[in-house]
């Protein structure tokens, strides 16, 4: 049995279905397919489940606020933190 792999790229946004049976029906030989033969194995690392749950943990947090309500509210306390910064400075 022989292994082969391609990665097309879609944009940001998860893909509609339309769209990848378009790329499978229409595109597919333009697709470069990478052939790994039979003999290799690949081989992957098991990661501990409770560090795979702190990367994913991380990776949320990593991805920012998300509604127009959060990062409203998130300029506004910067901006009373700049407030409050420059009083303690005048008051020193």
């Amino acid at each position: 049995k022989d292994y082969s792999v391609a990665s097309v790229t879609l944009g940001s946004s998860e893909p509609k279905m339309s769209l990848i049976l378009k790329l499978i029906n229409q595109d597919y030989q333009q697709f470069h397919f990478h052939h790994e033969p039979s003999g290799t194995r690949i081989v992957t690392k098991r990661i501990n489940p409770k560090r795979a749950q702190q990367l994913a943990n991380k990776a949320m947090k990593s991805q920012g606020i998300s509604t127009k309500a959060q990062i409203t509210l998130k300029k506004q306390f910067e901006e009373k933190k700049k407030l409050r910064k420059a009083q303690h400075a005048t008051e020193k």
